[in-house]
């Protein structure tokens, strides 16, 4: 009974193999997929406010559905990421730019300059004058 047991498990395993392989591979070339385009999209859109239903529509998901493969994908929330992808634009512009930081902040969809400096120092540590100073005592 035991050897009958482990020959149908083998069979099983030789049988469902393939095709687990298969769906595994074309869920990875979706996930690939997926965050090349949302990155795409949110690179294009920096300068907006972007919001959770926008996104989820970008993407045709449901708001729920969105953002539990976005979690599972970036590990952060979808509105964190578009967040820190705003800062990661500031802090480009504040190193090869000499804009000024309300000019940043609007570059990146943040009209309260107050409310920039805070959320960049919340994320990165100092304020964006500190950084564009770090970044010119750097060279």
């Amino acid at each position: 009974e035991l050897l009958l047991s482990c020959k149908i498990y083998d069979i099983f395993l030789t049988a469902i193999t393939p095709t687990y392989l298969a769906v595994k591979q074309a869920s990875f070339g979706r996930s690939e997929a997926f965050t090349h385009q949302i990155n795409e999209y949110i690179d294009e859109n920096i300068a907006r406010q972007l919001t959770l239903d926008e996104l989820a529509a970008f993407c045709n998901r449901s708001k729920f559905h969105f953002c539990h493969v976005f979690k599972e994908q970036f590990h952060v929330s979808p509105m964190q990421y578009v967040i820190n992808r705003k800062i990661e634009y500031a802090k480009n512009a504040l190193r090869f730019s000499n804009d000024a930081v309300a000019t940043v902040a609007s570059k990146v969809g943040i009209e309260d300059q107050g409310y920039f400096c805070k959320l960049f120092h919340r994320i990165v540590g100092v304020t964006p004058t500190e950084y564009r100073l770090l970044k010119d005592d750097s060279r």
